[in-house]
């Protein structure tokens, strides 16, 4: 069957290709490929913390390539051309104005098209939402920090905070708008104040993971939203009341811990010099000894062999000792005095 000739309304050439009723030659010398969706284009920049608002989240991102995104995400091309990627260049007209020059370019039919857009962004200055709840201290969870009869010490608190910090980076990082809107020291321990009760639900039981201990949740209503009650959490983290470097006793015999983990202790025994690991459920009710109470410096006055002559820190008295095994002391050891006898902490 024979086809219909047809031809270009433009030039008159015959062609078997038309769009618009133009050959492929005039269609290319047209123009007027691209556009730009909206006349100027806003971006909404927080003014506190530099997030950019897009498509409804907030990210931590360069201005300039978010204007760039902005420009493409608007820009309004012929898709009868194989285009390629956009060039879009800036020139700031004052604080919050920026006028945009975008030149592409594309083929079709063997034909190079260039187009020229302009447009203008204007900056809104807005206030995020986190850090609008971060100015008021806006809050959902509280994570407690405590030692089960015994307070805090330094070390731990600084320990904790900072294993939860980095955490708390990690959902920031993945976009998530959370922080710690307070902290207060108290006396037996410490208090951090969560924007997000999810995540503070997650990092209560990663920091148990990490130092052990037990967890208690308790809900607190404080407000009604579109009809559903809101509650704020208080997430408590409560230690063991031994901690690493501690002396405990179990079935009367005395153990320095070395090591402490969520899933127990690694200890040694002071009669013997044996490594021990305990689970903390198997020493739940052990007895610990206050280290300020026991643990000395001593002067290691004459040593032959396991037998070591030892200067009581105490009564300035030598005392005979027999080591468990024979090991190289230094001029001064650390030592565990409980109830007149003296034992010696070997190191490592």
């Amino acid at each position: 069957m024979r086809k219909d000739k047809i031809f270009c309304v433009n030039c008159g050439k015959e062609t078997e290709n038309l769009i618009d009723g133009l050959c492929l030659d005039c269609y290319s010398r047209k123009g007027g490929f691209a556009s730009i969706k909206k006349g100027r284009l806003k971006i909404e920049v927080c003014s506190t913390c530099g997030s950019i608002k897009y498509r409804g989240k907030w990210l931590k991102e360069d201005l300039e390539d978010a204007m760039k995104r902005l420009v493409i995400d608007n820009l309004l091309i012929s898709k009868n051309i194989s285009w390629k990627r956009p060039e879009v260049k800036f020139r700031r007209k004052g604080k919050t104005l920026y006028e945009v020059v975008v030149d592409i370019e594309g083929e079709i039919g063997g034909n190079r098209v260039k187009e020229e857009v302009y447009t203008e962004i204007l900056v809104d200055k807005v206030s995020c939402p986190t850090c609008s709840r971060k100015a008021g201290k806006y809050y959902e969870a509280i994570i407690q920090l405590r030692g089960n009869e015994r307070e805090l010490d330094e070390r731990e608190i600084k320990e904790m905070e900072g294993f939860l910090r980095r955490r708390m980076k990690e959902f920031e990082d993945s976009g998530r708008g959370v922080f710690i809107a307070d902290r207060k020291k108290v006396k037996k321990g410490l208090d951090l104040y969560i924007s997000d009760r999810k995540v503070a639900h997650s990092l209560i039981y990663q920091l148990k993971e990490e130092f052990g201990g037990e967890v208690k949740e308790s809900p607190k209503l404080f407000g009604m939203k579109e009809g559903v009650r809101q509650y704020r959490m208080t997430y408590l983290l409560r230690l063991p009341r031994y901690r690493k470097g501690d002396v405990i006793i179990i079935d009367e015999r005395l153990f320095y811990i070395r090591r402490y983990s969520s899933k127990g202790i690694k200890a040694v025994g002071l009669n013997d010099w044996k490594d021990y690991n305990f689970r903390h459920n198997e020493i739940s009710s052990c007895k610990v000894l206050d280290k300020k109470d026991v643990i000395r410096e001593a002067v290691v006055v004459n040593k032959r062999g396991r037998d070591v002559l030892i200067l009581d820190p105490d009564s300035y008295k030598t005392k005979e000792i027999l080591l468990p095994r024979d090991i190289e002391l230094r001029e001064t050891v650390k030592i565990v005095k409980y109830d007149e006898e003296i034992f010696v902490i070997p190191e490592g």
